[in-house]
């Protein structure tokens, strides 16, 4: 095995701001940012930044595994570099959402938790499996592919990287050309259907190219490197030009593959990884080189400590970042009335607090001890951790004035009216016990969601944190999907307020109703007086448009 390896700093904090483009990427649409925000960024390239950092960084620091001992050292400090923080994602999954987590049951569930947990669930290209449970963990996959195939790829790199990167290329198109060939849907149409993004998109025999791509680059680093060598202005250039081409085709990368689509110089399948990383991992190479050299003016800012300690906990904020959004997604109705901004900036401290104590209190010990490094645990600066201290008091100092959530304002009668007219007659003013009456109910299906309206008029007779119980069931009455919520203030007696909720829908599940429930504190549900109803008359069944 080489010799130990300089670190080079500025990859390590680039790696946050490639972790903090995928949490950018799934916040659009909650927190009142617009679902087309940054477009025609797409911000989840940042990923295939992540499959050419990653090769580039361990053909930099393992060279090429002369021996089987170095290999078995290999295997075993990468499992430990990425399991822990897994396992503890899936954990604290289950623990925040419940059975929002993993719809499904039974044996399914036991089998795709299996898959997860051993890491190989994106190498079957069926949606369900890929994308289950915490569903970036689908990189983490494809990136333990890639370190099986690390040593194979390693050896004698020097004299064949031009077949290899050839090879790599070779599987992208083959993977592209079979899901061409059966024109596979974009999205799964049932539990076991294959799909293109399956093949094309998270599978690690086509993604191994970007990697490979990584690996090469190491190749030309050291004459680079020492060309750059104390030509400080010269330096600076390259890190500008590399970020400014870096912007041009990820901004540019959306535009090129469709009109490349619609002209017929290729397939869509081999369309979808040009968009999500082909045309963008050149400049992705250019970036990590550049800046592996660590010379110019953009290298010094980004070794800072702050933004070093940042990158050090963006593999825990990536794994993290959509299950806090999840959670956030059930309980949306609960922060009504805090401006987004607050909101968003609540979020921001809460989940680099937690992303830090995963870090460090579970990936980076038990990264050591798996792999056999006892009393070698790298520790941030004191002045990093000062300044992300810092930085949590301010903001959370900021989220504990925040105002209660106020009370949705009441409905006019001209948009009662109108969401009556859309509210089916059989659950039309629909009464639950003395509590409350269900005057209109409206559902609205998105591509991946369900948007649920509640018109309720109180009675006086529920208590002000009286759980509303929102779920998205199939025709067995199963629960799919769920977006509970407690009511802050009811509102006065007679007053119509108006509760909007949306169910985030797993790929692949067929929904038939959502059913609705009132369950006060300590108590069973309540009964329902008219409609389809289930749980013994106690939950309301609408139908789903």
């Amino acid at each position: 095995m080489a010799g130990p390896a300089a670190k080079l700093a500025p990859l390590t904090s680039l790696r946050f701001f490639a972790a903090a483009a995928i949490v950018v990427h799934h916040l659009r649409g909650s927190f009142g940012i617009p679902r087309e925000f940054g477009l025609p960024f797409l911000f989840d390239q940042a990923v295939s930044f992540f499959f050419v950092l990653s090769g580039f960084i361990l053909a930099y620091v393992y060279g090429e595994l002369a021996d089987a001992r170095e290999r078995r050292r290999f295997l075993r400090a990468r499992f430990a570099r990425i399991w822990p923080a897994h396992a503890a994602a899936f954990a604290i999954g289950w623990l925040l959402l419940g059975a929002a987590f993993a719809p499904q049951r039974g044996a399914s569930l036991l089998g795709h938790a299996a898959l997860n947990l051993a890491m190989v669930h994106a190498w079957l290209p069926f949606q369900p499996v890929f994308f289950s449970f915490n569903a970036v963990s689908w990189s983490i996959s494809t990136e333990f592919g890639f370190y099986l195939l690390f040593p194979l790829l390693a050896f004698r790199l020097r004299a064949t990287w031009w077949w290899k990167l050839a090879l790599a290329a070779g599987a992208v198109l083959a993977l592209a050309g079979v899901a061409a060939a059966l024109a596979l849907p974009a999205k799964s149409v049932d539990a076991w259907s294959v799909t293109a993004p399956g093949l094309v998109y998270v599978h690690p025999l086509a993604r191994v190219f970007e990697f490979v791509l990584g690996m090469c680059c190491t190749l030309a680093f050291p004459r680079l490197a020492a060309r750059l060598h104390g030509r400080r202005a010269l330096a600076t250039a390259l890190e500008l030009a590399a970020l400014a081409a870096l912007l041009w085709i990820t901004h540019e990368a959306a535009g090129i593959a469709h009109r490349a689509v619609r002209d017929g110089w290729t397939s869509e399948p081999l369309g979808i990884w040009l968009v999500h990383g082909g045309l963008a991992c050149p400049a992705f190479a250019a970036v990590v080189l550049v800046f592996a050299c660590q010379g110019g003016a953009l290298s010094r800012v980004l070794s800072l400590p702050a933004l070093q300690l940042l990158g050090e906990i963006s593999f825990s904020l990536y794994l993290l970042h959509q299950i806090a959004i999840r959670w956030y997604e059930l309980h949306r109705t609960a922060f009504d009335g805090v401006p987004h901004a607050l909101q968003l900036a609540v979020f921001a401290v809460a989940i680099l607090l937690l992303s830090h104590l995963v870090w460090s209190c579970v990936e980076r010990p038990l990264r050591d001890r798996i792999a056999g490094r006892h009393g070698q645990r790298a520790r941030p600066s004191r002045r990093a951790l000062a300044e992300l201290a810092l930085f949590a008091a301010l903001a959370g100092a900021v989220g504990f004035l925040a105002q209660r959530p106020a009370p949705a304002p009441a409905a006019d009668a001209q948009e009662l009216a109108a969401r009556r007219a859309r509210t089916p007659e059989s659950v039309r003013d629909a009464r639950f016990g003395d509590a409350r009456i269900l005057r209109a109910v409206t559902v609205e299906r998105g591509a991946d969601e369900l948007r649920v309206a509640l018109a309720w008029e109180p009675l006086g007779g529920a208590a002000a944190d009286t759980l509303v119980a929102v779920h998205a069931v199939d025709a067995a009455g199963r629960i799919v999907a769920q977006a509970d919520y407690r009511d802050a203030d009811a509102g006065a007696r007679g007053a119509v307020r108006v509760a909007e909720r949306r169910i985030a829908l797993p790929a692949a599940t067929a929904v038939q109703h959502v059913a609705i429930a009132l369950v006060p504190p300590g108590g069973a549900p309540l009964a329902v007086d008219r409609g389809a109803r289930d749980w013994s008359g106690r939950r309301l069944l609408v139908p789903i448009p």
